[in-house]
């Protein structure tokens, strides 16, 4: 039996809001302050992306259905599983994309709990870039890039450029 798309649809769109409303009650209870905060990714790129896979799915199948005509085939079924599979994992990624900044310690989860420990005092230089990032160097090597948009992170700004022996252009 062949799972239809309307009901792959309603399974993908369900998945994204009981996560974001689980995030959502995670970040309630969590106060912030100058020495500890956490930096996200705002929920609007979330719910963009989440969109956009369903757009883009939608699109695809209708004019699957225009020039095709029949929809029995089995590849439209795989093509449209795989692009809700791929949505679904950018909206997860961004869902788990978090910097946590407590005392000295920054601590960097970029994708599915593979978590960087970074001291403040490792970070050598911070930049601006004019794609509206921030990014941290250690020497040469790049640690993380935040999205000026993102939650917290003019919080993060303002900490780096606290500090005295970080170049902050």
């Amino acid at each position: 039996m062949i799972i239809g798309f309307e009901t792959l649809i309603i399974v993908f769109v369900l998945a994204v809001i009981f996560a974001i409303g689980a995030m959502e009650s995670k970040r309630r209870g969590k106060k912030m302050s100058e020495e500890s905060f956490v930096v996200r990714v705002p929920r609007i790129w979330i719910l963009a992306t989440t969109l956009s896979t369903l757009g883009f799915c939608v699109l695809l199948y209708m004019m699957a259905v225009l020039y095709h005509g029949d929809t029995d085939d089995l590849w439209i079924y795989i093509f449209f599983s795989l692009c809700i599979v791929v949505g679904f994992l950018l909206s997860v990624y961004l869902m788990t994309w978090k910097l946590v900044v407590e005392g000295d310690l920054i601590v960097y989860t970029p994708f599915l709990g593979i978590r960087r420990e970074i001291k403040i005092s490792e970070i050598t230089r911070a930049r601006i870039t004019g794609l509206g990032e921030l990014r941290a160097y250690t020497g040469k090597k790049r640690l993380f890039i935040v999205g000026l948009t993102s939650s917290g992170a003019d919080m993060l700004i303002s900490r780096l450029e606290s500090e005295e022996h970080i170049q902050f252009k």
